[in-house]
């Protein structure tokens, strides 16, 4: 996870995905349901990227004994 290290287009889109949350808990009368639009607001301005690390994702690459063995003699 990064710290401000968001795009514009990644604002906007989350943005919208928090006035989702508010208008559609206007609409149906519960609106402690928009309390759920703060982590959204708060990952706006903080600028919260969800990304993994390349090293974390990449897979080593395992040799056989034989191969291990070429290299050593």
């Amino acid at each position: 996870m990064k710290v401000f290290n968001l795009t514009i287009g990644t604002v906007i889109i989350r943005f919208y995905l928090m006035m989702l949350i508010v208008i559609v808990a206007g609409f149906i009368g519960q609106w402690w349901l928009a309390t759920l639009a703060l982590p959204v607001f708060l990952s706006i301005m903080f600028g919260l990227t969800f990304e993994k690390n390349k090293k974390e994702a990449s897979v080593k690459n395992m040799n056989t004994p034989a191969e291990t063995a070429k290299k050593v003699g």
